[in-house]
């Protein structure tokens, strides 16, 4: 996956400033050892989902992976963004939902 050091770099650069991360994988071609073994092998330190049923896959309509969500502080998404994306338009959606 090319996006995991992009995201972890944005995990590094923003965890500090109260920005949570959160990883959900979804059962559609993967396992729960593999998924697992895939977040070590990335060295991802942040909260990780398995979404055995696809449930929060279809609560938030996601048709494509990766799929990022920015979710501001009051709950809602003020971004989302389907496929891989280069790590300044991440970035960017990070700091407008932080008010930058």
């Amino acid at each position: 996956n090319n996006m995991a050091p992009i995201i972890k770099r944005l995990y590094q650069e923003y965890s500090q400033k109260g920005v949570v991360f959160v990883t959900v994988m979804g059962s559609s071609g993967s396992s729960p050892s593999a998924s697992a073994s895939f977040l070590s092998r990335h060295g991802v330190s942040w909260t990780a989902l398995y979404d055995e049923r696809m449930s929060v896959f279809s609560l938030y309509g996601v048709t494509g992976t990766p799929t990022y969500f920015v979710i501001d502080s009051d709950g809602r998404i003020v971004t989302k963004l389907i496929g891989e994306q280069p790590y300044d338009t991440l970035k960017s959606a990070i700091e407008q939902a932080l008010g930058g």
